[in-house]
């Protein structure tokens, strides 16, 4: 027998790490030391789904809070006292995206604990000028179309609201893909831009008065889809370049949000509706349905989707995804599960982050998820989906330490 745990005989180690069948006890696993996560990779590893619940007025202030549908509980997850201050703006190929009140925007991962540093939001494409101060902090912005003279805003609404949402080519440790991008949806338009892991400042995609709701990595283009259910296809390669535009599918009504998804019966365009159930005073919207379009490339146009067989959709903050069900603990196919993702409600003064539920497509049913209170009515920041896919479960980070409870 060999003199320390990390000293196990490999056979040894595989016998245990094939017993493990939720996700913790696999996060618990690979948090002994490095040789134990060596030998996860040999093993068949389901994906799994968290919900980022958030930390205000919580006792457990030094803890993120990860719930499982599956387990119907609320795992505690230590984290580095530098990530306490910040908020979390969504999630992509296992790593979250952090801000904070301040310039700087970064990539976390809450198992290995690394964080990497983005270009800050002073070297967006439509920031001029960052006026630093004591007091009274701004940005100088670029003027919105038809207007001439650079205007002003308050850090505190730039740090808000600036970035809509950031999505990842791959995860950025990765060794089968080094050249990692990173897209953002930013700004008062929701222009588009990206930065390579590594660069000082974000390049310009595309911006004007068409604004997009999502883009996702697909086929080694950036997709997006734009307000009016245009999606723009982008090159990266070299100077940004559109390369298609392939025209809305016919729509039933308006929907509130757009998405876009890879699955495996095809490229999805989700259209999310919502209905107002406040009063007067009170703008408190719900999902009602949602609409799907699986894009045929051979006639570049849009089929309705009444069924999606076992792919289990996520849609919200996060990268949107799809993941078959028998790949997932706790979850059905044919279902989208879907968190609040608009994010200046809070800001102006109107509550959100309560719009957290599951649409059965056989019933086209919504239900609320289990862990929401719907008499607290609001959550904020509102919760994330953090999804921990197999390829990216073991990460190049041999110092990484974590504590699950």
């Amino acid at each position: 027998m060999a003199a320390g745990w990390s000293e196990l005989p490999k056979d040894l180690l595989w016998s245990i790490a094939t017993c493990l069948v939720t996700y913790t006890d696999q996060v618990r696993f690979t948090c002994v030391c490095t040789s134990w996560r060596s030998v996860l990779p040999t093993i068949e590893v389901r994906s799994h789904a968290w919900l980022l619940l958030p930390r205000n007025n919580d006792t457990n202030k030094e803890y993120e809070k990860f719930y499982s549908l599956h387990e119907r509980k609320v795992h505690y997850l230590e984290v580095p006292d530098e990530v306490l201050s910040k908020k979390f703006r969504g999630s992509s190929h296992s790593w979250l995206v952090s801000i904070e009140d301040s310039p700087k925007i970064s990539l976390f991962n809450p198992i290995t604990r690394v964080q990497i540093a983005l270009p800050p939001r002073y070297k967006f494409p439509d920031v001029r000028k960052y006026c630093a101060k004591k007091f009274d902090t701004e940005y100088a912005l670029e003027p919105y179309d038809g207007q001439k003279n650079t205007y002003f805003e308050a850090a505190s609404h730039v740090h808000n609201s600036f970035l809509d949402k950031l999505v990842l080519s791959s995860s950025p440790t990765s060794s089968k893909a080094p050249n990692c991008m990173v897209a953002a949806i930013y700004g008062s338009h929701c222009n588009l831009a990206y930065c390579k892991v590594g660069d000082k400042r974000w390049t310009c995609i595309a911006k004007g008065m068409m604004g997009y709701d999502d883009a996702i990595f697909h086929d080694q283009k950036l997709y997006a889809v734009t307000f009016t259910s245009y999606v723009e296809v982008f090159d990266l390669s070299a100077s940004p370049k559109l390369v298609d535009t392939i025209e809305p599918p016919q729509e039933e009504g308006y929907p509130q949000r757009r998405y876009l998804v890879k699955t495996s019966i095809g490229l999805l365009q989700v259209q999310r509706h919502t209905k107002n159930t406040g009063d007067r005073k009170t703008y408190l919207y719900r999902t009602t349905f949602f609409n799907l379009y699986m894009y045929e490339p051979s006639s570049r146009s849009w089929c309705k989707v009444e069924n999606i067989g076992e792919n289990v959709l996520f849609l919200g903050l996060n990268t949107s995804i799809s993941i078959a069900s028998s790949d997932l603990h706790g979850y059905k196919g044919n279902h989208i599960y879907f968190t609040h993702n608009f994010l200046d409600f809070h800001e102006f003064g109107v509550k959100g982050g309560y719009d957290i539920g599951v649409y059965d497509l056989d019933s086209r049913s919504v239900q609320s998820l289990p862990c929401h209170d719907i008499e607290k009515r609001w959550l904020w920041p509102t919760p994330i989906w953090y999804i921990h896919n197999p390829e990216d479960f073991i990460e190049q980070d041999k110092d990484a330490t974590t504590k699950l409870n």
